[in-house]
């Protein structure tokens, strides 16, 4: 039988996705399973660097 003691319920694990969401606008949240269980959420937030074409177009002129 898995240990469970160091893994979280599916809805805790839906709550920290959902938190996730709210937080991230550009970037990824990947849920870590084992055992068929959740184990933890994390989130990468990413910033965009260089500037969109439209932008770049706008910018020349």
């Amino acid at each position: 039988m898995p240990d469970r003691s160091y893994s979280m319920t599916k809805n805790e694990a839906l709550r920290l996705v959902s938190m996730a969401m709210d937080e991230v606008q550009y970037g990824e949240i990947t849920i870590k399973m084992q055992d068929g269980l959740p184990l933890f959420v994390e989130q990468h937030i990413r910033h965009r660097v260089v500037a969109r074409k439209e932008e770049r177009v706008h910018e020349q002129r």
